[in-house]
């Protein structure tokens, strides 16, 4: 879930990194293996996100450092029970979807969310979110995109948009949808994964005043802090109770980046979220986990 943008922690952060895996290569010249007895050859992470040689020398292209995970996380045969569990979740999707038409909005939000100051505010925040992510991908490229954060952010000014130009089917359909995301990123990252890196991170001091300093880049502020306020305030500017669409469509969307991340970004070697692997047999529990989190915020909101 990182998405670097200090020079300095991303050099210093590479460095521990590349020490670290040299020590494993030297200690296994063959490299691991897994399971199976398969020897597992490592590659630089970067190389999966378009870094060149060079970059990978430097260590300051901002690439995130997915070889510091355990290879039995990052290669291999999935688990019987996450491919049991995402089958059967899909069918659930499929099954409920009938349920989930019926109780489709049909009241109107606030009558604060037509007024002109309303839509031209929305429109501005929709610019501006819009304007971050532009300057996201001048900076470090496209990868950032694929991020759960950065989904979660671009949908925010998607929604923000549709709101302000009218599209209300469009708008209201992302209502919770965004709503959770917003919740998800800042919570897991604030209150879970940073203390967790600090804690964890190698390098000692100066490694984590490199990330505190990075942390509180205007770009991390955005996409991991203000997204929060932004999302609650446009919820509530516009209000309306929450049915049960709002939480299959929010499930239904989880659902196909949870597609996307695991058969086109975990199988290329692109490990944002190492907690996700499908490998172990206890996926089914961090699955299942993820699930609840969207269920309990949507009964604290619904």
């Amino acid at each position: 879930h990182i998405c670097l943008s200090s020079p300095q922690s991303v050099a210093a952060f590479h460095a521990t990194m590349t020490a670290t895996a040299n020590l494993e290569d030297d200690s296994d010249p063959s490299g691991s293996k897994n399971k199976s007895g398969q020897v597992l050859q490592r590659r630089s992470s970067g190389a999966h996100l378009g870094e060149s040689p060079e970059q990978q020398k430097s260590g300051d292209s901002g690439m995130p450092e997915f070889d510091i995970y355990p290879d039995w996380l990052r290669v291999g045969p999935w688990s019987p029970l996450a491919t049991i569990f995402i089958v059967g979740f899909g069918i659930w999707l499929l099954w409920s979807a009938s349920d989930a038409v019926a109780t489709l909005p049909m009241e109107a939000a606030g009558n604060v969310a037509d007024s002109t100051v309303a839509r031209v505010s929305r429109l501005l925040m929709a610019v501006y979110c819009t304007f971050i992510t532009a300057r996201s991908i001048r900076s470090f490229g496209w990868w950032p995109l694929m991020s759960y954060t950065m989904v979660a952010y671009t949908l925010l000014a998607f929604r923000l948009l549709a709101s302000a130009i009218g599209l209300h089917f469009s708008a209201e359909a992302l209502r919770f949808p965004v709503l959770v995301m917003a919740w998800v990123t800042t919570t897991v990252w604030w209150l879970v994964l940073v203390p967790l890196i600090l804690v964890l991170m190698p390098g000692g001091r100066e490694a984590r005043r490199g990330f505190v300093k990075f942390n509180f880049s205007p770009f991390l502020i955005n996409v991991h802090l203000l997204n929060l306020p932004i999302a609650m305030l446009d919820h509530r500017t516009a209000y309306r109770p929450l049915r049960f669409w709002d939480l299959w469509v929010s499930l239904l969307v989880a659902f196909a980046y949870m597609l996307f991340y695991l058969n086109i970004m975990d199988r290329n070697g692109i490990h944002f979220y190492i907690i996700l692997s499908p490998r172990p047999w206890w996926c089914v529990i961090v699955y299942a986990a993820v699930v609840g989190v969207y269920v309990f915020i949507y009964g604290a909101f619904g």
